[in-house]
């Protein structure tokens, strides 16, 4: 059977990214208002209310939006770490909550979950494996600098979904202020263009045919250096494509 992901949109301003086999549909992230989120689940013929689940990888609001309004209007229920569920604002209540524990697999009908603790901002923030039916994808949408345990559970996955925010110089001589452009540098901040593609240098192996670059900074970056960045470091690597996210529309759909 075979699975399909498409990231719904991915920036400062949302984050969404769906995952479907024939008998279920779960989303990674809801950051987008619940109107949104329908549309841009309808414009790729997916219907909200077959969603079977929300995992949330952090409290961010570019990150859960989205996650009350459809979690009540769907009857979803909703999956998060307990730190994260604790320090949510501004979505309501959700239909049914569940909680996972970072480190430790849980599952969502056939797909398998491995949530891991990344360096970001937020209180126990995550990235994602996720295996069904044989495959493998990698989820990485914040994260500051990469971890060991993150390299050795990413290795091989057959599509890596990674944050490459932002262009160090663009960042540097831009507008920000100080101490946000301090934060965004940060281990604790966000992965450069060049930092992004040492990543996957680490962690694309044989079964990795797809590299989707998400995050993109509208402001300190643009999508021809994320992905001439990666192109360089990835040169050595035969099979890979290398695609895009964006802030207003969807991905396209991979099918793996």
């Amino acid at each position: 059977m075979d699975m399909k992901v498409c990231v719904l949109g991915s920036s400062s301003d949302g984050n969404a990214t769906l995952l479907w086999t024939r008998s279920t549909k779960i989303l990674i992230d809801a950051g987008f208002s619940g109107k949104e989120m329908e549309r841009r689940l309808r414009n790729i013929g997916i219907d909200p209310c077959d969603l079977k689940g929300i995992v949330l990888s952090h409290e961010h609001s570019d990150h859960t939006r989205g996650a009350g309004v459809l979690s009540r209007r769907y009857e979803i229920p909703v999956y998060a770490n307990h730190t994260t569920f604790q320090k949510l604002r501004y979505i309501g209540e959700v239909w049914e909550r569940r909680h996972f524990d970072s480190h430790k697999d849980f599952k969502i009908k056939e797909f398998n979950i491995t949530p891991l603790v990344v360096p970001h901002d937020a209180s126990e923030p995550n990235a994602f494996v996720i295996r069904c039916n044989g495959k493998k994808v990698t989820i990485a949408t914040d994260m500051g600098v990469y971890t060991e345990t993150f390299i050795e559970q990413a290795q091989n996955s057959n599509l890596i979904i990674i944050e490459s925010n932002y262009d160090k110089n663009m960042l540097l001589s831009g507008f920000y202020p100080p101490p946000l452009k301090e934060r965004i540098l940060s281990d604790f901040g966000h992965l450069s263009n060049s930092a992004a593609a040492k990543t996957l240098r680490q962690v694309i192996g044989t079964s990795t045919r797809h590299v989707l670059l998400a995050h993109i900074s509208q402001n300190n970056n643009t999508p021809d250096l994320a992905k001439e960045a990666a192109n360089k470091h990835l040169k050595d690597f035969e099979g890979v494509s290398v695609g895009l996210t964006h802030p207003f529309k969807c991905s396209e759909i991979i099918k793996i």
